[in-house]
């Protein structure tokens, strides 16, 4: 039995081990950050780990210094203490809610509604010129600002935009419409439009099962996800097709030779997470330092525009002073996940507290969320957070202060003016500008629970 058969088998036993006890304990649900871990998990860690018992080839991208199986399979058990850690995490996060707060409330008898119409909408319909301006002309005219991300990302306010309309309104069919018409935007205007898609589309499932008051995915919500998964992986093929005039042909052909080239040689860069956060171990080894929480630093000052802060410091430098002659990462455009990351900082205390940490903050965030309505700020902000989780689980904890501070920005602009100006609730002042209407389930449960209390009180 060879090396990646036996971490194979013991990476199987962990995510068979964490997601019993995450179901039993953990008070899960499919917008719970530990079902996007798993995910995150089986994808790059188990699927990698499957295709390497089986006989797949190992990453050629450096043949100067090629990955080997031994610096794989301990990557892979480090991910698994990993995953071992955070599931530890959600499971203290859930103990810990239920004896402060008891069970979540049903839908409708959760916090009053304090997210504002105005201030969703409002924002939703000034975002739309700036982002089709910005979609089409791929900046915003303004020179040395152009290049720094603060500006770049009002390509992406389109998309956004959908993502406001869509919380407030729902599934409409003229919000689905203009979904539609901003994917083919995306697709035909912008060049790696993934993450551009996929993170809405996220977001837009997420919401739909908050506002139907549903724990998990019915068939139709699974099918979305099943799709966006799908186009996901082929998603540069994809534009390059539409961009050269290839038509549904061309999509075709993109999607089913990425899929077919990922099943039968593994070497799709989407694939080789592992094999990333792997060469970032070996060479934090071979440098023989730490860094000592400068990955994470990165995160609170690379949103200050550069035109404001010419000097800034260049974010991810942790990475180009690792990389090697042999093992170029920087150059490549390498990532080095949550793990990788951790590591950098701290060596295995790092893998072990920075995880943990993060997992305590995402898991205390989903509760506090979940006791609001649909209508909240809080309800509101977690599911936006929740839909950008991947980012920092395969960047690191940085990408998750960039996410959501600069590429989310009109959303979490939306979440500071209910901060910065509060609103009342609806029932303490009549007038306020009107709450969109609860769902059919949290209607139905507060009209259940009015009875119950009535039978009460006789």
């Amino acid at each position: 039995m060879n090396i990646a058969v036996i971490a194979l088998i013991i990476d199987l036993t962990v995510v068979a081990g964490c997601t019993f006890f995450l179901f039993k304990l953990g008070r899960i649900s499919a917008m719970h950050p530990a079902v996007t871990y798993l995910f995150f998990h089986v994808w790059v860690v188990t699927k990698r780990m499957t295709e390497l018992a089986l006989g797949a080839p190992l990453s050629a991208a450096f043949p100067h210094q090629p990955i080997t199986i031994t610096e794989l399979t301990r990557a892979s058990l480090m991910f698994d203490l990993v995953l071992v850690v955070m599931t530890i995490a959600w499971i203290i996060n859930a103990a810990v809610d239920f004896k402060r707060n008891g069970p979540l409330p049903a839908p409708g008898q959760e916090k009053p509604p304090n997210l504002s119409k105005a201030y969703v909408v409002r924002t939703a319909q000034i975002m739309v010129p700036f982002g089709i301006f910005g979609l089409l002309k791929g900046g915003v005219g303004t020179g040395e600002w152009d290049k720094s991300f603060a500006t770049t990302t009002i390509t992406i306010w389109l998309p956004l935009s959908m993502m406001l309309f869509f919380y407030w309104y729902g599934p409409r069919w003229w919000v689905i419409a203009a979904i539609a018409v901003t994917d083919f935007l995306c697709e035909t205007r912008a060049g790696d439009t993934r993450w551009m898609l996929l993170l809405p589309t996220v977001f837009f499932c997420f919401a739909y099962l908050s506002r139907i008051g549903k724990q998990w995915p019915p068939r139709k919500v699974a099918i979305v996800l099943l799709v966006a998964g799908i186009f996901a992986l082929p998603g540069k093929q994809i534009s390059h097709a539409i961009s050269g005039g290839g038509g549904l042909p061309g999509i075709s052909q993109a999607v089913t030779s990425t899929w077919v080239t990922s099943a039968t040689k593994a070497d799709h860069p989407d694939n080789q997470f592992l094999d990333m956060a792997a060469m970032t171990v070996g060479l934090v080894d071979e440098k023989g330092q730490f860094y000592y929480g400068t990955t994470i630093l990165d995160g609170f000052y690379n949103f200050i525009p550069r035109p404001l802060w010419p000097d800034k410091p260049k974010g991810g430098r942790w990475l180009t002073e690792i990389s090697t002659r042999d093992r170029p990462m920087a150059s490549y455009g390498m990532t080095a996940s949550l793990m990788g990351a951790a590591y950098i900082d701290f060596g295995y205390a790092g893998i072990v507290l920075i995880p943990f940490l993060f997992a305590l903050l995402i898991g205390w965030a989903y509760f506090q969320a979940f006791r609001c309505t649909y209508f909240s700020v809080g309800r509101f902000w977690y599911l936006v957070m929740a839909c950008t989780l991947f980012q920092p689980f395969r960047d690191g904890f940085a990408s998750f202060i960039v996410f959501n501070c600069v590429a989310m920005m009109p959303l979490g602009f939306v979440a500071l003016l209910h901060l910065f100006y509060p609103t009342r609730s609806p029932r303490q002042r009549p007038r306020y500008p009107q709450f969109a209407r609860i769902s059919p389930v949290e209607r139905a449960a507060e009209l259940a629970s009015t009875q119950q209390a009535g039978q009460g009180n006789r």
